[in-house]
């Protein structure tokens, strides 16, 4: 890479870095925000569901505007409103707005991953662009795996609140590099946002997570008008919004890219990769103080491994990428989350190893670290794979990408609270969902029979390059 990379990565790493802590930051400090707020399970849950759900929903309106405005322009917006957020988290009086602080903190972390993405895409030649962007997906699992462990360190010593202070100073020297080092573009002439398809969808989520929500309350049964009435929200939101978005002429999304099997198909992999993806990074810190008496430290520290092993696994895999192909390294991810799930599901607790005890913490940083090495293979072809078919719309097939893959997480995880709320104990119900991970990882396999498993790059006619891919016969 030349020092002009060297420098787009110095830009768009940090922004990143924090973004992905963020999402999993105040998972390990949960129990403390139950106590310190007086807030029930069911809409603390909240804190961790709504910023994947903003975060899906403002991803692909940002993709747009990242193409038609400028990259600059909305990753530095996209920060600001990351800065105000953490603000609100860190001063949050209740429950209810922490969780609109991490509703707008979803929102912005949305707006950097496509405007980061198309920095990238924008300034790497084709032979090179692959490899980079599979080297940025190495940030997210980074992020979310050093995150927790950042994150004990804070709770133990401070309180929760200071898991959003730590991100404000990071991002303000961010924010002011970002218009020292990187020069503004040129703008396109802005085509109208489906902001209406955005509500309908926001909607028809949320429908569906306030019923889940209702579902999870302990002590006495739901009030049934209340889950009937959220899911008819949601059915009702999801019809009118695909209805929106076949009629008009800038829908948020492109339906007619998602006609094509590959992208379809790929997308749907992603939804599918959400759900382990987030109960790894959201779930297990959770799981270890309430099925082992970790406390916060403990549970941070735990998945130290885990950083370490996504961050080896997936720079690994994102410079072999060429090589081994899209296909591979995602059942191998799949596999290795799927064992890691199904172990934990079992609540294995002082297991024994060739007659020597194996503590518990070595047990589960092991059994986490596992399930991260599927992550870090994971990651690079899940987020690459197909882009090159439509090289001049990469931010927005990011932007959708990344909704599917957080809608999957959102829903994912908010079962499994219903699932823990639910059960006998927390634990318990953690231990059930895991096993239904497990089974769901490896039946996500099937995917990769239609996803592209490698590209090459060409020059046609009048020095125009072509992208060709190894796609097998429609489904």
């Amino acid at each position: 890479m030349t020092s002009r990379h060297y420098v787009l990565f110095a830009l768009v790493v940090p922004a990143l870095l924090v973004s992905a802590m963020q999402s999993s930051m105040i998972s390990v400090g949960l129990r403390n925000v139950i106590v310190d707020l007086n807030a029930p399970l069911r809409w603390v849950s909240w804190i961790v569901t709504i910023y994947t759900l903003m975060q899906a929903i403002a991803t692909p309106i940002t993709g747009k505007l990242s193409d038609e405005l400028g990259r600059r322009t909305v990753f530095a917006g996209g920060i600001v409103l990351f800065i105000v957020a953490c603000v609100v988290c860190a001063t949050a009086p209740n429950v209810y707005v922490l969780i609109l602080g991490r509703l707008i903190q979803g929102a912005a972390g949305g707006s950097l991953i496509p405007s980061a993405y198309g920095i990238i895409a924008d300034n790497f030649p084709a032979q090179q662009r692959t490899q980079a962007l599979g080297m940025v997906t190495a940030i997210f699992p980074i992020g979310g795996s050093i995150g927790p462990s950042i994150g004990g360190v804070l709770v133990d010593n401070f309180t929760w609140r200071a898991v959003f202070v730590f991100a404000i100073p990071v991002l303000v020297l961010v924010l002011l590099a970002i218009f020292l080092i990187y020069p503004g573009q040129s703008e396109r002439k802005p085509q109208p946002i489906d902001y209406k398809g955005s509500l309908l969808l926001a909607a028809a989520v949320s429908g569906v997570i306030y019923s889940l929500t209702e579902l999870s309350i302990r002590g006495h049964h739901p009030d049934p008008i209340l889950v009937a009435g959220g899911f008819i929200v949601s059915m009702v939101g999801f019809v009118l919004f695909i209805r929106r978005e076949s009629s008009v002429d800038y829908p948020i999304v492109d339906l007619q890219l998602l006609r094509r099997p590959v992208f379809a198909i790929t997308n749907a992999m992603n939804f599918c990769y959400g759900v382990p993806l987030y109960g790894l990074l959201a779930l297990t810190p959770l799981y270890a103080q309430t099925a082992y008496g970790m406390s916060s430290g403990e549970a941070g520290a735990l998945v130290t491994p885990r950083g370490i092993a996504t961050m080896l696994t997936t720079i690994a895999c994102a410079a072999m990428l060429p090589r081994l192909g899209y296909r591979r390294p995602i059942v191998a991810g799949l596999v290795a989350m799927a064992i890691s799930f199904l172990v934990l599901s079992l609540g294995i607790h002082n297991p024994g190893l060739g007659g020597v005890g194996v503590s518990n913490f070595v047990f589960l940083a092991f059994i986490i670290g596992l399930g991260a090495v599927g992550i870090g293979l994971l990651n690079p072809p899940a987020s690459t794979a197909a882009l090159e078919l439509e090289p001049s719309r990469i931010a927005t097939i990011t932007g959708l990408r990344g909704m599917f893959q957080a809608l999957g997480g959102t829903l994912g995880v908010q079962t499994v609270v219903l699932v823990a709320s639910r059960s006998g104990s927390t634990a318990k119900g953690l231990e059930m969902s895991f096993l239904g991970i497990g089974i769901l990882s490896i039946a996500t396999t099937v995917f990769t029979l239609w996803i592209p498993d490698r590209v090459t790059h060409g020059v046609g006619q009048q020095g125009r390059p072509v992208v060709a891919a190894s796609v097998p016969d429609d489904p």
